[in-house]
């Protein structure tokens, strides 16, 4: 991507903010920007935040590329072309059906502060106005392709650490699951053997402490019977969960190497 000769002209509350573009990396897309504001911008592709293997998002920042390019000169933060105080925050969007969708991280200064609402609303508009045009190059899918080359090797082993550990913690809720349903059935088994020893009694008090040993209160077997059925179905549940996300991350897993290999030769 050459720099831009027709700089996208961005309506804001501050004024007409100017962004051109160029690409200094394969992976990346820096607006300069210009008139009612200074600084620049960086966009690159992305994943989905909820799907780690299709990456079709970008991510607009404010002075830094991406998460782990670390943070850009100060000096380059952007401003309000009548203000000295440059602002972080990113901007991530993807394509759905229904439409755009984003997320985002609110603007701050360097010093931590949040812009005034003027001014949270024009790096708004410029963000999102970026994040449109950015998708209207040629060589969009380029980006997303460089971005993806980028990503894939660290998301693989992400991924293959986060569905080990998925397993490992639905095997652990599943084994806690069981002792609770055994702990629940015991408490049970004893209820009822106590329930037909009442009616064999005569002594008063001797009824009495099973009265209490059968009632519905804490420390009964009663309420030992049914808060560890509970918990069992709570650890059951937390099982289920975990083991569709292992699932779900392999999955994952699985397309990025394909990704991978499909890509590999291309490269070499």
């Amino acid at each position: 991507m050459s720099e831009s000769t027709q700089p996208l002209a961005i309506d804001t509350d501050s004024g007409t903010v100017r962004a051109t573009a160029h690409r200094p990396t394969p992976d990346t897309v820096v607006y300069t920007l210009g008139g009612a504001m200074r600084g620049q911008v960086h966009v690159t592709g992305t994943h989905r935040p909820d799907r780690w293997d299709q990456f079709t998002a970008v991510r607009v920042s404010a002075g830094a590329c991406d998460a782990v390019h670390g943070l850009a000169p100060i000096e380059s933060l952007p401003r309000l072309r009548s203000s000295a105080t440059g602002y972080t925050g990113y901007l991530l969007r993807w394509p759905e059906a229904t439409g755009e969708l984003e997320n985002s991280r609110g603007f701050e200064s360097s010093a931590g502060n949040s812009p005034s609402p003027r001014t949270q609303r024009a790096l708004a508009a410029v963000f999102r106005a970026i994040g449109e045009d950015v998708r209207t190059h040629a060589d969009f899918p380029r980006l997303l392709d460089a971005s993806r080359e980028r990503e894939t090797p660290g998301l693989v082993r992400f991924l293959a650490w986060s569905a080990r550990r998925s397993e490992g913690e639905a095997a652990d809720h599943t084994r806690e699951g069981e002792q609770c349903r055994r702990a629940a059935r015991t408490a049970a088994d004893a209820w009822l053997t106590a329930a037909r020893w009442i009616v064999t009694l005569s002594h008063p008090a001797h009824v009495l402490v099973l009265a209490v040993v059968l009632g519905h209160h804490a420390g009964s077997l009663f309420h030992a019977a049914g808060s560890s059925a509970w918990l069992a179905e709570y650890r059951e549940q937390m099982a289920a969960e975990e083991h569709a996300r292992a699932q779900r991350l392999t999955a994952e897993l699985v397309s990025l190497r394909a990704q991978l290999q499909r890509r590999r030769p291309a490269s070499s």
